[in-house]
């Protein structure tokens, strides 16, 4: 587990939401049920995402929370770094506050080598491009509507 729970399930839910057309709502139950994470977890992870414009929501009959962004345009670094404040970019791997290149833990070296690709590979990767590549359990969703 790389990312804090609430960051995966954000990452998931977001990229069923970019699945589908524009203006598409999901009913958080739906969504929380076929995530396998609880209603009420998810309600506040989703609460979260519409604070920081990532997706908008409507009450009634036919409303849930739908996407607010241009997929192509917001990256998977951009979700990260709202959930986690950039942490996870620029942690250190044992935790240790004062790691750096002047003093260094024993994983800093491979850990920042590898916490750079991290990086570039969230940064370059659209919630457009991650929905293109989503995993086989989105199927699920779409045949519980």
């Amino acid at each position: 587990m790389l990312f804090k729970k609430s960051t995966e399930y954000a990452l998931k839910v977001l990229s069923i939401m970019a699945k589908e057309p524009t203006n598409q709502y999901f009913g958080t139950r739906d969504l929380s049920e076929n995530i396998d994470v609880s209603l009420t977890y998810l309600s506040k992870i989703l609460q979260r995402l519409q604070h920081a414009g990532f997706v908008k929501s409507v009450t009634g009959p036919g409303g849930g929370f739908c996407l607010d962004f241009d997929t192509k345009k917001i990256k998977l670094a951009d979700v990260v770094k709202t959930l986690e404040n950039d942490e996870i970019f620029n942690s250190c791997a044992l935790g240790m506050a004062k790691c750096g290149d002047n003093n260094p833990c024993p994983f800093h070296e491979k850990w920042a080598l590898f916490r750079e690709e991290i990086k570039d590979y969230m940064e370059s990767m659209s919630i457009s491009d991650a929905a293109e590549n989503f995993w086989p359990a989105y199927n699920k969703v779409l045949s519980s509507r």
